[in-house]
């Protein structure tokens, strides 16, 4: 069972174990060093180990605003074969404690026997008190890759407050492997806050997770109340 009550299987004998340690430093460039060990392992009922995972990393922030982390994760998965995953991983990021701030990363590895590269970037930024706006980047890379799943993922998130109870809410997102183009706008009247909304929702574009999306145009429309 895991942490929201779901059973993922019934076949399992599990060992869990997580390990986290903050050292803060009072003088001198860092500010604190921070780290996490998560270890997992699992066999059958019948004894046959299935599954084990070890992941580990290490942060670091600096009193510039700057931060590191580096992570590392080993996994092994016993499916119709068996399969040995890793993933050695590094982000960079400035003023990550605040809305606006900047993080980039890169990860290397090897997923269900296909090595992969992929860069990720993030970046919020406060053009206004009202108006905010983010924007994100994935770049996957697969070796061997006969589907065709590497791809670039843009995403895009903005926030317009006219007041604390009227704002609009946009979202662009677009996935190049598999010709995924997302728009979803999102009007919020807070008539009697916090519970009594009026909501009018714009979507062009409605697929499953990760499957191509059928480019239709849908409107939803949403009330609100309180007795």
């Amino acid at each position: 069972m895991n942490v929201v009550g779901q059973i993922v299987d019934d076949d399992r004998r599990e060992i869990d174990s997580h390990a986290t340690k903050i050292l803060w430093i009072r003088k001198g460039a860092f500010e604190q060093i921070h780290h996490e060990s998560n270890y997992n392992i699992y066999w059958g009922q019948t004894g046959v180990l299935r599954s084990w995972k070890v992941d580990e990393s290490v942060a670091v922030e600096f009193r510039n605003r700057l931060n590191t982390k580096v992570s590392w994760t080993e996994e092994f998965k016993r499916f119709e074969k068996d399969f040995r995953n890793r993933q050695v991983g590094f982000d960079l990021g400035y003023n990550t404690r605040q809305y606006q701030s900047i993080t980039t990363g890169l990860q290397v590895g090897r997923n269900f026997d296909a090595d992969y590269l992929l860069w990720t970037a993030l970046a919020r930024y406060k053009v206004t008190s009202e108006l905010s706006t983010e924007y994100s980047l994935q770049r996957l890379e697969l070796t061997p890759d006969p589907q065709g799943q590497s791809t670039w993922i843009h995403v895009v998130r903005t926030n317009q407050f006219f007041t604390k109870d009227l704002f609009v809410r946009l979202f662009l997102q677009t996935n190049s492997a598999i010709d995924r183009n997302n728009v979803q706008v999102v009007f919020v009247y807070r008539y009697q806050p916090p519970f009594g909304t009026i909501q009018f929702a714009y979507q062009r574009g409605t697929a499953a997770f990760g499957q191509q999306s059928t480019q239709g145009n849908t409107l939803f429309v949403k009330a609100t109340t309180v007795f």
